[in-house]
Parts: C-alpha cells; structure tokens; sequence
C-alpha cells in the first residue's frame, strides 16, 4: 500500500491494475483445475447425448439397408438382379420380390426363356435379405449357369438335368411353367 504514495515511477491506477490482476490470477489458478473439470464434464454430457442417438440410428439404418435392400425398394415392388443370355441359347432373369413382412423380406425366383419362348421359374430364396452384388454367369468348365450374391454362389442350375440347385433351399428345385407374357409383366413393372 507504500507503493501507492511512494513510487513515482509508477502510476496509482497501473499499481491498482496489477493489484487486480495478481488477485484474479491467484483465485483463477485456485479454482482452474475445479472449473476445468466441471467444463469438461458438461462437454462430454453433451457430447454422449448427441453421440448415442445418433451412433444407435446409424447402426439401425445400417442393419436395415443390409436386410431390406436399398430405401427406395417398397413392399410388393419386384427387382431385375441380374440378367444373362445366349446367342443361340436360352435367356436368365433372377428377379427378386419384396415382400410385406420385414422378417420375411424378399423371394427370389430365376426365370429361363427358351427361344421359341417357353418360359420356367425356379423358386431359389424365400424369406431372404437383399441379394446384395447379385450376378449370373455361364461357367465354361461345368456347364452350369452360376447365380452369385453376397460374394458367394447362391444357386446352380443345371442345364442337363433342368434342376436349380440353391444353396438357401438346400433341395433341387423343378421347373414351374410360367406363361412368357407373366415375364414380360414382370420385367415391365420391375426396378433396376
């Protein structure tokens, strides 16, 4: 308090100043640590409230884009998954129907089109997910015509014995006569 009247060098108001200042830096130094800890934890409150909803509603998009295929696909609407044909030969449609049931969500059938137009159905999933990467090729080595989704085969059809073998069914599945106008409706209405 000497200071104040004695120093002419110094100023009353710069003594005052430093005074406050030291003051304020002794009771923040103090009390850093204590409001440090109290910032960080309404930080990390904040944080999780916005994180787990928003973790939980990806996680659940996620699971159902895998299970139910893309958004825009609505039940009773049908898919065109792959599509194969032959010069001289028959021609394969692996179309997918979604279903009403979530649990149950999609059946697949594979279609063969001779070239004077009979045409067969060969059930290979019901109560599957999306065949996500589906595709259908001819293997040169076997002869069979291989269906393949989700990075593995999914179904043989076996051209000697006019069987569909499907890895879901487990069984051989027959040809079903399907009139060729049925197809054609089916490929009309189907989404790509």
């Amino acid at each position: 308090m000497c200071a104040l009247f004695c120093c002419p060098s110094m100023t009353r108001v710069s003594i005052c100043l430093r005074m406050a200042l030291s003051l304020d830096f002794v009771f923040c130094r103090r009390n850093w640590s204590q409001l440090y800890y109290q910032k960080a934890l309404a930080m990390k409150r904040a944080l999780l409230m916005i994180a787990i909803p928003c973790g939980l509603a990806m996680l659940l998009s996620g699971i159902w884009l895998f299970h139910l295929g893309p958004f825009s696909i609505h039940p009773g609407d049908n898919l065109l998954l792959a599509h194969l044909s032959f010069t001289n030969g028959p021609e394969f449609f692996v179309i997918g129907h979604r279903n009403e049931s979530a649990v149950e969500p999609y059946t697949i059938n594979l279609y063969k089109v001779e070239t004077d137009r009979r045409t067969s159905r060969y059930l290979m999933a019901f109560e599957d997910s999306y065949w996500w990467g589906c595709s259908i090729k001819s293997n040169t080595a076997s002869g069979e015509i291989e269906i393949r989704a989700g990075g593995g085969v999914a179904a043989r059809y076996l051209p000697g014995k006019d069987l569909l073998m499907s890895e879901s069914l487990k069984v051989a599945q027959p040809a079903h006569s399907v009139h060729f106008g049925e197809l054609q409706d089916l490929l009309k209405r189907s989404k790509r």
